[in-house]
């Protein structure tokens, strides 16, 4: 019969190689690497840049000394009171 503290070693070795597998294959080692595999990306840099350019020709469009943001003014209310009668 194998003593308890081969087995205690294989089972904490066993563990050990688990865990290291688990990490080694969490990793993705065979899928390739970098900010072109996700066509999203790229269509979201390029709306990006459109809406930049867009923003700059809406702004150089405005007059000097104009804001191009349009004031606004806050007003108070007076407060919203409801009654009930039966």
């Amino acid at each position: 019969m194998i003593s308890q503290v081969v087995r205690l070693y294989a089972l904490a070795t066993t563990i050990a190689v688990f865990f290291v597998l688990w990490a080694a294959i969490a990793a993705h080692p065979w899928r390739e690497q970098g900010p072109s595999r996700d066509p999203r990306l790229n269509t979201l840099a390029a709306r990006e840049q459109r809406l930049q350019s867009l923003a700059a020709k809406i702004s150089s469009t405005s007059r000097p000394g104009e804001d191009a943001t349009p004031a606004v003014q806050l007003t108070a209310l007076p407060p919203v009171t409801a009654t009930r009668s039966s």
